[in-house]
């Protein structure tokens, strides 16, 4: 049996990791990324959305939003959208509906960017002409661009509230605990080895594994099941999607594709299949042509030997983890 410790300021937690030929080629990654890369972690909440006034933050997103796609088009880019502090300001579906746009451009980009056969063939869209051409001693500076929109998108979308998404806590968490304010929807704690540069937002290839296809025959939408590959994708998956009211059918929005040296604990006894499993996400589902399968879910790891409560207890403080330990027996 394997068993991962994590040690940090919450104290000690321990997660029992069942045995399949998944997670035993998971764990041998897991500890060879952990030799060379800090382990880190992270409170996620699915479907929260910040009440309050956000001060400059919205503003500040629009100017710099606006400022990336003006030196975008200074490429010869065409960027598709524009930024619009009037809409962002709604906070609402139709503020989300524009971020979604923005974002939509930054994955597709950075596909055909990755894809190209050489650096002129990346497009904004795969629905509607878009295509440009970046010269080969501006590819840097164009990648560094197009992860700003989607860093930015990411840091203005968190205060948009949609049909969807639930309040949330943008300080004093405990207090919302105290209601049961977002008790009600999943949380997780990601602890990972970070495989990322340019403050986190550019993974290291070298660091991430491709799921063979035999590989999804493991993925569960049971809620027997407390630990989870950690997500890792280039764009959205269904869950954050679905809180989004974006498009199930579109190209970005898909399950894992592969893995990491990230995991995810839950932390309530709301789990995400909780979610993907009500009426209301399969019929969005549906309406994007999109057939249920237990990957939207995702790839179960094991589940709690101890240390649940102290880390339940510990990010209601709002402490971010720090000194994080991870060993492997």
């Amino acid at each position: 049996m394997t068993i991962i410790n994590i040690e940090a300021e919450h104290g000690l937690t321990r997660l029992e990791i069942i045995d399949n030929p998944f997670t035993r080629k998971y764990v041998e990654q897991f500890k060879h990324t952990l030799k060379t890369c800090p382990a880190l972690g992270r409170h996620v909440i699915y479907g929260v959305w910040f009440p309050g006034n956000p001060g400059n933050v919205l503003k500040e997103c629009h100017e710099r939003l606006t400022d990336v796609i003006a030196e975008l088009n200074a490429m010869d880019t065409n960027f598709p959208y524009e930024s619009s502090l009037e809409i962002l300001e709604l906070r609402n579906t139709q503020s989300q509906s524009l971020l979604n746009k923005l974002h939509r451009a930054f994955t597709t980009a950075d596909r055909s960017r990755t894809g190209a056969t050489h650096v002129g063939q990346i497009q904004w869209s795969d629905k509607f002409p878009s295509s440009f051409t970046v010269l080969p001693e501006k590819a840097d500076r164009f990648r560094y661009l197009i992860e700003q929109v989607n860093h930015l998108v990411h840091k203005a979308e968190m205060w948009c509230k949609t049909d969807r998404k639930q309040l949330g806590p943008p300080t004093r968490m405990k207090k919302y605990f105290k209601f049961g304010g977002i008790t009600h929807l999943p949380n997780q704690v990601e602890f990972y080895a970070n495989v990322f540069t340019n403050n986190s937002t550019r993974l290291l290839e070298e660091n991430f594994f491709n799921y063979a296809k035999e590989d999804y025959n493991y993925c569960s939408d049971s809620k027997e099941f407390d630990v989870w590959v950690g997500k890792d994708i280039l764009g959205k998956d269904y869950l954050v999607a679905y809180y989004e009211h974006d498009d199930a059918s579109e190209w970005d929005i898909r399950y894992n594709v592969g893995y990491t040296a990230k995991l995810a604990v839950d932390i309530f006894d709301v789990k995400r299949a909780d979610i993907i499993n009500t009426d209301e996400f399969k019929s969005w589902l549906d309406n994007g042509g999109i057939e249920y399968t237990p990957a939207i879910c995702g790839m179960p790891l094991g589940r709690y030997i101890e240390g649940k409560a102290e880390l339940e207890k510990y990010i209601s403080t709002t402490q971010p983890f720090k000194d994080i330990k991870i060993t492997i027996e």
